[in-house]
């Protein structure tokens, strides 16, 4: 069962073999094989976080793109508003995983997560005002 765990986590935060093999050692050290547990639980939480704000970035990507290339004509700001709301708060929820997988560091493709390009509630607000002043004339804003 274990097993199939880790792997689901290795899996969701598309770990590199290295990175994979990295975390087997590291648990199963002597001083450290009886945290495992806490450890696998920390890292499935962690994994969870970070496919959620992965999604949400990408639907606000998509999002920007239509909007750039015409392809939508209607949007809804309190959805949108939403979107960001949500994730700055799986944003908040990912740090507080990262601090919780003591001596190991949280990645994304191999990669730190959530890298030095960390979207921000300023960035949000950014593109919120983008899509009140910068958007195409032809797209349709609704509350």
């Amino acid at each position: 069962m274990r097993v199939a765990r880790l792997e689901r986590v290795w899996n969701l935060l598309l770990m590199p073999l290295t990175a994979r093999l990295d975390m087997v050692l590291a648990y199963t050290a002597r001083e450290r094989a009886n945290q495992f547990e806490t450890a696998l639980e920390a890292w499935e939480r962690a994994a969870v976080a970070v496919v959620a704000r992965e999604e949400l970035l990408a639907g606000l990507t998509a999002l920007q793109l239509g909007v750039e290339d015409g392809s939508i004509a209607h949007v809804s700001v309190t959805a949108v508003e939403r979107q960001c709301v949500a994730l700055a708060q799986v944003t908040a929820y990912v740090q507080r995983c990262r601090e919780a997988l003591v001596g190991s560091e949280l990645t994304y493709e191999g990669l730190p997560y959530p890298g030095e390009a960390v979207v921000t509630q300023a960035h949000m607000l950014a593109f919120m005002e983008w899509l009140r002043d910068e958007s195409p004339p032809s797209l349709r804003l609704t509350t």
